[in-house]
């Protein structure tokens, strides 16, 4: 980049090349050959310029999701059986679709005892932690 360049051009430039490359610090960094350790200086040194590379990372991020669902949305349409799963696993949880059980529980752990050594058990062996028959 010019060394003609104030600091404040050179971060408006960078602004308009991280919003070109979808918030990809290092692809902004490179095609202005500014070091990323730069932009970070700048960042920590200029609230105002880091709230700025916020906001356009935040919109990067929307517009690529917005993209994505478009995508996902119209290999559903084509009947693309693995994408309407993953999309059910993601968007359809609140409808009991999903990879996880999720359990709510209110009971209280703090009263239950536990067997200091495995032998403490009836019925659970040495052999049986380490995949060994038991003698009979």
């Amino acid at each position: 980049m010019s060394s003609f360049l104030s600091t404040d051009e050179k971060k408006a430039l960078f602004l308009v090349a991280l919003k070109e490359f979808r918030g990809n610090v290092s692809a902004a960094c490179r095609v202005l050959d500014i070091g990323r350790s730069t932009v970070y200086m700048w960042a920590r040194e200029d609230e105002a310029f880091e709230e700025q590379c916020k906001i356009v990372q935040l919109d990067a991020d929307e517009e690529t999701l917005d993209e994505s669902v478009d995508v996902v949305q119209e290999w559903i349409g084509k009947r693309d059986k693995q994408a309407a799963e993953w999309y059910l696993t993601k968007k359809g949880r609140q409808r009991g679709f999903g990879t996880k059980v999720e359990v709510a529980h209110t009971d209280n752990f703090d009263d239950l005892e536990f067997p200091d050594e495995p032998d403490d058990v009836e019925g659970w062996e040495l052999g049986d932690i380490a995949g060994e028959k038991p003698e009979e």
